[in-house]
């Protein structure tokens, strides 16, 4: 972990990693909505934010229930840190509360303190809009995760000012998103879900929280649980009640709206398949996973979501567009008719697009993404103009027939665009620095295009004969062989067959 900050701090925006970094500084949120604005997803640019207040272990600066953040740099996200204690089992009066020691450098104030930590890190709220802004250039669509974590270390410490603040942060970044849903395509085309991952319980007892500290789970126990002794745990059954820590059991609400909620609704009750086990559904509740699903489906566009297993399997997808996700070991899926995404995970997997025998795909054939995974895998697209991804490993991917687009990731792959089918179709092969030599074995100028991206352009390229081949390299990466293709006319034909993606 050190090392890589060390990386990305001293390289900000000329990394290994390949990301733009930012990090705390004078006018964080400012400097954060302006890299924001200038940030490409389709030319493969990422950012990278690292933000954090001191004294509140790298949470950002809490803004407390009436948003003047006098609480900001006060330890509240330490568990029983309320409570006037040396650790959990050491309940003492009389020991100076962690809750009023902020973290000052010599000469600093309180409010200079204060100042400095809302200056130098951005708020909740402009996280979120910076993130919205560079995710809705990707052509692809996408999905937003944003997490209050500070709402969990508040009700850790039983901390109502702090639970308070930390909830109204919250709840910007989520008008913040509904705003923006209204301002890019509606509730039509996209999709919020608000919930949470547990529930906590609170107590205004002035002995919390003294008797778990003490008896640990014997707090939990009917006989024992008074308001004024354990606090009041979550549970229905007076003689069982239940809680971790501060976290009980009791499920939480799922909240949602917009396209794709009809998946969800249709996912109450259910059960679900999980590395190979059957998970029975619980009436009128989701799971985690059910959102997960209908995340999915959302952004992808599929009507069915297969999930495997770290066994070696065969998946067989349905009529319509599939979301098969193969995980470990080495699996054959093929996707039928539809547009499908399909994950290889782990393992040398052999993945098709359309129809699960070796044939030629001919047409109809769906429009699908295929995405390799770690391995040495088979990717064939067969019918429809179809996105291929080796990912990690020495892969073999076909084309077969429509426009494909061939990318064979890192490792020494093997592309063919159309013969091994006697397929047709204007194929993309992308092109990349660092990714091994591509072997393209059917590549025809005047109809075939090579993709440059990450940043990598032609006048970086040299182009040179070997043979009946033509090789590509930068310096002395070889990037690619061109099965019987003259390196001369592919420099006289450079224009119309090199692009930037």
């Amino acid at each position: 972990m050190e090392s890589t900050y060390q990386e990305l701090s001293a390289n900000p925006t000329d990394n290994v990693y390949g990301y733009t970094f930012l990090e705390r500084g004078e006018d964080a949120a400012a400097v954060l909505a302006e890299t924001a604005a200038e940030i490409d997803p389709n030319q493969g640019e990422r950012l990278l934010g690292l933000y954090g207040a001191r004294g509140q272990n790298g949470n950002l600066p809490v803004s407390s229930a009436d948003g003047d953040y006098s609480t900001t740099g006060l330890d509240m996200f330490s568990l029983f840190s309320s409570a006037q204690a040396d650790s959990p089992n050491n309940i003492t009066p009389g020991i100076p509360n962690p809750d009023t020691q902020r973290p000052l450098l010599p000469g600093e104030t309180d409010e200079s303190f204060i100042a400095r930590e809302i200056n130098e890190n951005p708020t909740l709220q402009d996280l979120t809009e910076a993130a919205l802004d560079v995710l809705a250039k990707d052509k692809d669509g996408f999905w937003l995760m944003v997490e209050g974590g500070d709402i969990d270390w508040s009700a850790h410490d039983n901390n109502m000012d702090n639970l308070i603040g930390t909830m109204l942060d919250f709840d910007k970044s989520v008008q913040s998103v509904m705003d923006w849903i209204e301002e890019n395509g509606g509730w039509e085309e996209n999709l919020l879900v608000v919930t949470a991952d547990h529930d906590h319980y609170l107590t205004l007892s002035p002995d919390f929280p003294k008797l778990l500290a003490t008896e640990g789970a014997e707090a939990l126990t009917y006989e024992l649980h008074t308001p004024e002794e354990s606090g009041q745990y979550w549970g229905s059954d007076p003689e069982v009640k239940y809680g971790w820590g501060s976290h009980t059991n009791r499920p939480v609400p799922v909240y949602y709206q917009g396209e794709g909620s009809e998946v969800l609704d249709s996912l109450v009750g259910e059960g679900y398949n999980s590395y190979g086990f059957e998970i029975p559904g619980l009436p009128n509740h989701v799971d985690q996973t059910h959102i997960f699903q209908t995340m999915a489906a959302a952004v992808t566009g599929t009507d069915n979501y297969i999930n495997g297993s770290q066994n070696a399997e065969t998946f067989v997808g349905e009529a319509g567009n599939d979301l098969i996700i193969a995980l470990g070991d080495n699996d054959t899926v093929a996707g039928l008719a539809g547009d499908d995404q399909i994950y290889g995970g782990d393992g040398n997997d052999v993945l098709r697009g359309d129809e699960n025998e070796r044939s030629p795909g001919g047409q109809p054939g769906g429009d699908d993404m295929i995405y390799g995974g770690t391995g040495n895998d088979r990717i064939g697209g067969k019918g429809g103009n179809d996105k291929l991804y080796g990912d990690d490993g020495d892969d073999q991917i076909w084309g077969d027939d429509g426009d494909d687009l061939l990318h064979g990731g890192f490792g020494n792959d093997t592309l063919t665009g159309d013969d091994f089918s006697g397929g047709q179709g204007a194929d993309t092969f992308v092109l990349a620095l660092g990714e091994g030599t591509d072997t393209i074995t059917d590549f025809e100028l005047g109809i075939d295009k090579l993709a440059l991206t990450a940043g990598l352009t032609f006048e970086q390229l040299s182009i040179t004969a070997s043979g009946s081949n033509a090789l590509i390299s930068v310096g002395d990466e070889r990037l690619a062989i061109l099965n019987g293709v003259e390196a001369v006319g592919l420099i006289e034909n450079s224009a119309a067959t090199f692009a930037q993606i």
